[in-house]
């Protein structure tokens, strides 16, 4: 069986947890809907996103530098 990657795990960790906190924040200690609160969500998404990006990078280059096939 195939490892996953780092960029695949940790993102998806990173995701399933902010989706679960904010979901907890919002419906059941109801924060409410604010101009604040909705640029913290949106700020966090783009985190996760950045780490993906640079864990993807990473990958990527230590593939190509070790000869092997690139990741998709």
């Amino acid at each position: 069986m195939k490892k996953p990657r780092k960029s695949v795990w940790l993102t998806v960790a990173m995701a399933v947890y902010a989706t679960a906190f904010f979901a907890y924040k919002f419906f059941v200690e109801n924060v409410g809907v604010s101009v604040r609160n909705v640029s913290v969500v949106v700020i966090t998404y783009v985190l996760v996103f950045l780490v993906w990006l640079v864990n993807r990078l990473a990958e990527k280059k230590r593939t190509e530098s070790e000869g092997g096939e690139s990741v998709r």
